[in-house]
């Protein structure tokens, strides 16, 4: 089965999340907004106030380049529906997804499947700072800060908070503890990655201030 029509009819329908979708035909794609880039790389020494480390960020962009992630502006490349970025969605309908996440709605997902992507089981460390990588099968998990910062998750979440910041500023995350769920979108790929990461823990703090840090 085309894993796009397995997400869609296993997935968003049983949802009812009408805006996600992976794969959208080239006559269906007038109400998305193109990416734009924003901003500029980093200086080495601006990496270097932060980190500790003088290096070129472009050196460690890998395929995530700002050319590369302006490829899915292409109406071929939306349609491909590309597993690891090429989802498309208003930020309610993903803050949705993670509720449903959060709770097992209808039970889509075998419990093992669930625990596998919310709980840490991968600790690499960070090659630049030594920080362990703190990665579920897929996602990030928060742990204590202030590592859960360094790992853009914002002040006030708990340590089991579980999502991904995305590429040139894209937010989720859901909260176990205290049952938010969270999503910021922008088509304004931001390459000053300093400058996102501070917005990131910014906007997610703010939301995390908006709900009790225990169950109601």
């Amino acid at each position: 089965m085309d894993v796009r029509d397995f997400v869609h009819t296993r997935i968003f329908e049983p949802l009812a999340l009408t805006t996600f979708r992976l794969g959208e035909p080239a006559d269906h794609q007038a109400d998305i907004n193109p990416l734009v880039s924003v901003g500029e790389l980093p200086t080495p020494e601006e990496i270097e106030a932060i980190i500790g480390i003088k290096i070129d960020i472009a050196e460690l962009l890998g395929e995530v380049t700002i050319d590369n992630l302006l490829q899915f502006n292409q109406p071929a490349v939306r349609e491909v529906g590309v597993p690891g970025g090429g989802g498309i969605s208003t930020a309610a309908d993903i803050a949705l997804y993670y509720q449903a996440v959060l709770h097992n709605r209808d039970k889509l997902w075998d419990p093992k499947v669930i625990e596998a992507g919310v709980e840490p089981i991968v600790d690499l460390p960070d090659p630049l700072r030594g920080m362990p990588a703190h990665r579920s099968r897929g996602l990030q998990v928060a742990g204590d800060p202030p590592d859960a910062q360094l790992r853009a998750f914002g002040h006030g979440v708990s340590p089991r908070t579980y999502g991904h910041d995305g590429a040139g500023g894209q937010i989720a995350w859901a909260d176990p503890v205290s049952g938010l769920s969270f999503c910021y979108l922008t088509n304004g790929l931001d390459q000053h990655m300093i400058r996102q990461a501070r917005r990131t823990i910014a906007l997610s703090s703010r939301a995390a201030a908006t709900v009790p840090a225990s169950p109601t």
